[in-house]
């Protein structure tokens, strides 16, 4: 494998939390092939908002990539199949960066086949047909799954190491547009001084709280820490549902919902106390920007894949007997996982994010892991 390849194309569908999540893999790339013009493969979602924001508002002008090309999801029609080859082969890549969620066999064998020999890209990095290489590995000891961070770049281990602990790694490369613009936005905001960002957003039904707790966290919350402002964030979608929790809390609050891109928002996020919210994008978002986030998660997913990465973030996953089912749509009554965290737990939470318990200072307050029961 040469590092002097001219044109590299990774395919990473997603939006913008698995952007974040992919953004230490994207600049190993970027290490190793740092003269190529690199271009990435992926879908471009229907919103254009934080609900899904395709990868390439989350990227920006960063550095890390050079270009898209849009794949269309399934490639179900033959029409679709012969428009991506014919784009791609006019384009040449030498090299392939597979950096797709884990795939099935049969998945991953049409990839393959696909990209080696009816696009004619050489070169294939990251796709095993390996049943052990594309799962997330699984931790006795802390009884977590291997972070999805973690399984992309060690499947492109090939291309050498980055540090997933430090803040290079996950650096966003915002430019001075950007943040002079979300500056100017919480500019004569009485707030701006030190306040909580949140968001109450959530892609997946079975990933959502409920109205219902976030309104009685923001008024609970805001009565013991009534000199914290609050800036909430999401898409337009969700601004009405931001007006409510708004007017439960005690502080000076900011609805920024529909106002900001997503670079924006980090800067936001970044500036703020730390962060409260669903398993969402604008969650990774705090994580890669380096606030402390107080994240509470579903258990339709395995408890560690998607949880933000490093040690300052609180998040909160009762592992119920259902875990793991992937179901975007809770068919479960009382969505026991989400409904069973408590308003005081997210408040004990925060204050720990804060490092208002105990004196414990934020940036060694460490993961709680509570499950609903103990099978």
């Amino acid at each position: 494998m040469t590092a002097s390849a001219k044109r590299v194309l990774v395919f990473r569908n997603g939006s913008l939390g698995d952007t974040c999540i992919a953004i230490p893999a994207l600049r190993l790339v970027r290490q190793h092939f740092s003269s190529a013009d690199i271009r990435v493969l992926t879908n471009f979602p229907i919103d254009g908002g934080l609900k899904a924001a395709p990868l390439h508002s989350v990227i920006g002008q960063s550095g890390l990539v050079d270009g898209y090309f849009d794949y269309p999801l399934g490639l179900k029609q033959w029409a679709d199949l012969l428009t991506c080859r014919k784009t791609l082969q006019q384009w040449r890549p030498e090299v392939l960066i597979y950096m797709m969620p884990v795939r099935s066999s049969l998945q991953l064998f049409r990839d393959l086949l696909y990209f080696k020999f009816v696009v004619g890209i050489p070169k294939i990095i990251g796709l095993s047909l390996n049943s052990k290489a594309q799962p997330h590995l699984w931790d006795e000891k802390t009884g977590l799954f291997e972070a999805e961070a973690h399984r992309l770049v060690r499947n492109l281990a090939v291309l050498g190491e980055i540090d997933l602990q430090s803040e290079a790694a996950w650096d966003l490369g915002l430019k001075t547009d950007e943040t002079v613009r979300a500056a100017n936005i919480l500019q004569n905001w009485a707030g701006a001084g030190r306040y909580i960002v949140c968001s109450i957003g959530a892609k997946w039904e079975s990933k959502d709280w409920g109205l219902d707790r976030w309104e009685q966290w923001a008024a609970a919350f805001s009565q013991r820490f009534p000199d914290y402002g609050l800036a909430l964030i999401g898409s337009n979608i969700e601004k009405t549902h931001c007006d409510s929790v708004a007017r439960l809390w005690k502080g000076p609050t900011l609805n920024l919902c529909g106002m900001l891109t997503p670079r924006e928002s980090a800067w936001v996020i970044g500036q703020a106390q730390c962060f409260v919210g669903h398993d969402s994008g604008p969650m990774h978002l705090g994580a890669a920007v380096g606030t402390p986030c107080v994240a509470l998660f579903s258990a339709q997913d395995k408890p560690g894949i998607w949880f933000p990465y490093g040690n300052r973030h609180q998040v909160i996953y009762h592992k119920t007997d259902c875990f793991g089912c992937l179901l975007e749509q809770c068919n479960v009554p009382e969505k026991p996982c989400m409904r069973s965290i408590s308003v005081d737990e997210v408040i004990s939470a925060t204050e720990r994010a804060l490092g208002k318990a105990c004196g414990i200072p934020s940036s060694i307050a460490t993961f709680s892991l509570p499950q609903a029961n103990s099978d």
